[in-house]
């Protein structure tokens, strides 16, 4: 039952991504908003849906009655009365901030719904990420298609409506699925099975740890002991930047990936623009929409046949390599049917990134600091979100289409750079 919820979970969580990036800079232009703009408005959402992700993941991560489950809850009755008054319309800035907060909240709860998964696995029920998440893909093409067409046909008022109605649809779902309480901590477990793993392949450096185990195991203890009397804010800052020190060949990566989705949500953001440039409309941009979240499909429900032969740490990286390409394509696209072949290539671009770097995540830091991690990759995709909507937007208006894609060429150069250059010293495996 979980394995088919969480499922049905990813398919109704993706239709709002369509929503908040898919269809922003279409909605807000005919509210008389500029691409630079939207650009500007979708990066200060970024930037807020950062730290409240982070937050979240922290929260999420402690004791208490915070799960990632209320967590969903929460993000998403806020979506839904954001895109009610998104519907409700009246005066530009207030369609403009609460389309920007419900921005906040789709980001706020990606991280959230990837660490369910892995609630369920620690429990020991069979929930495949990868199966989920291409139904997540699945309903994306289907619902960015048939968008296409709605738009074309009605206007505005089908994208704010579907963003209110999918909200309502993710509340309800969230709130049927099981948990857990009698094993609401994995961690000691997990630890112990890592422990002993460790102690087979080096059983020399058990005694030789066991007294820095200890001072941490105290430390910890303190640390709670302090967060139950000090400031909780302070605490998960303090936390979040321990973590950045912990994990330092794991957050260049994390660096180079976001270099990669600032392309990517800049190409996603204005695809309108984009096909608009050589002669398109808004069915093409559905279409091309669509042709991304169906070519994700072969990774999302073969990734465990891919896993058995490639790392997560090989597959991220080929994929920064294969974004090259695709970027070099889209610049060069002077027709309609040569940006579909680039929408094409996520097949081994964007599907590859977004199953990889789940397990990529739960290789490389501990059990302790999971929702954290999950937190922080999440965040890959909302800071890629600031930059690309905020630089996409001045460069397009600065200096068109060309202009914003060639730069983006070399900021994906950049990003797949640091990908290769980042090690494996955080890997547990």
């Amino acid at each position: 039952m979980e394995n088919r919820m969480y499922r049905w979970l990813h398919g109704v969580y993706w239709i709002s991504f369509s929503v908040c990036h898919g269809y922003i800079t279409y909605y807000l232009t005919r509210f008389g908003y500029s691409p630079a703009q939207v650009g500007t408005l979708a990066a200060v959402s970024g930037i807020v849906a950062a730290f409240v992700q982070v937050w979240l993941g922290k929260l999420a991560d402690r004791p208490g009655r915070w799960n990632w489950k209320r967590l969903i809850m929460l993000c998403s009755a806020a979506g839904f009365v954001c895109m009610m008054l998104v519907l409700a319309g009246g005066r530009k800035w207030l369609v403009g901030i609460s389309y920007g907060v419900f921005m906040v909240c789709v980001h706020a709860m990606l991280p959230l719904v990837n660490a369910a998964c892995f609630y369920y696995r620690s429990r020991g029920i069979d929930v495949n990420f990868g199966p989920a998440r291409g139904v997540g893909s699945l309903v994306y093409a289907s619902f960015s298609f048939v968008m296409g067409y709605l738009t074309a046909w009605f206007g505005t008022v089908p994208v704010a409506l579907s963003g209110a109605a999918d909200m309502a649809a993710l509340w309800f779902l969230t709130s049927r699925m099981p948990m857990y309480e009698d094993a609401a901590d994995p961690a000691p477990d997990v630890k112990a099975a890592e422990k002993d793993r460790a102690a087979e392949k080096n059983p020399g450096a058990e005694k030789g740890q066991s007294a820095e185990k200890d001072q941490s195991v105290e430390k910890d203890h303190a640390g709670e002991q302090a967060g139950d009397q000090g400031s909780s804010a302070g605490n998960i800052l303090s936390g979040i930047s321990a973590f950045i020190r912990k994990y330092p060949s794991f957050m260049m990566m994390i660096a180079g990936l976001t270099l990669l989705m600032s392309f990517h949500n800049s190409a996603a953001t204005y695809m309108l623009q984009i096909v608009e440039n050589i002669g398109g409309n808004n069915r093409h941009l559905g279409t091309a929409l669509s042709l991304c979240a169906f070519f994700e499909l072969p990774v999302m429900f073969g990734y465990s046949y891919l896993s058995r032969r490639f790392k997560p740490e090989t597959m991220l990286k080929f994929c920064g390599m294969m974004y090259i390409v695709r970027a070099g394509i889209l610049l060069s696209a002077k027709t309609i049917p040569i940006v579909y072949l680039a929408q094409m290539t996520q097949l081994v671009t964007f599907a590859l990134y977004a199953s990889a770097s789940v397990y990529y995540t739960d290789d490389s830091v501990e059990p302790q600091d999971a929702v954290t991690g999950q937190a922080v990759m999440s965040n890959v995709e909302t800071v890629g979100a600031v930059i690309g909507s905020f630089a996409g937007g001045q460069l397009l208006q600065a200096g068109g289409v060309r202009l914003m894609l060639g730069t983006m060429v070399i900021v994906t150069a950049a990003g797949a750079a640091l990908m290769l250059l980042s090690g494996r010293r955080n890997l547990k495996y």
